[in-house]
């Protein structure tokens, strides 16, 4: 139904929320519980350094596929807040209605194929 980033950055699948009448209660519990595991996941990853500084820079974003898309948005989406410069997805297969999305929502989008 959604994605989470780093600083309480959130994508919301409303069509997916729409079809399965998802209530908004229930949207908020789930985002509070999923919050304990991004800030762990932040610090297994890191490994105690910090985030590294975009602002000003290009950024590419690779993924292995995009389905929904909603965890390569939400990702763009927190570079944006953090002022990066340029950002690109770059993903083996998608579908062409999923990558024609994000030619509007990044600055440029790669994908290498769309079956």
């Amino acid at each position: 139904m959604g994605a989470r980033a780093s600083g309480g950055v959130k994508v919301l699948n409303r069509e997916v929320i729409e079809a399965f009448g998802i209530p908004q209660e229930t949207i908020d519990a789930v985002v509070d519980r999923e919050q304990p595991e991004l800030e762990r996941r932040e610090r297994e990853y890191r490994d105690g350094r910090p985030a590294a500084e975009v602002q000003g820079r290009t950024v590419i974003l690779v993924d292995d596929g995009l389905a929904t898309g909603s965890s390569m948005r939400v990702a763009a989406k927190a570079l944006r807040k953090q002022s990066a410069a340029k950002i690109v997805v770059a993903v083996p297969v998608a579908s062409p209605s999923t990558c024609a999305e994000f030619e509007t929502e990044v600055d440029k989008v790669i994908c290498a194929t769309t079956p």
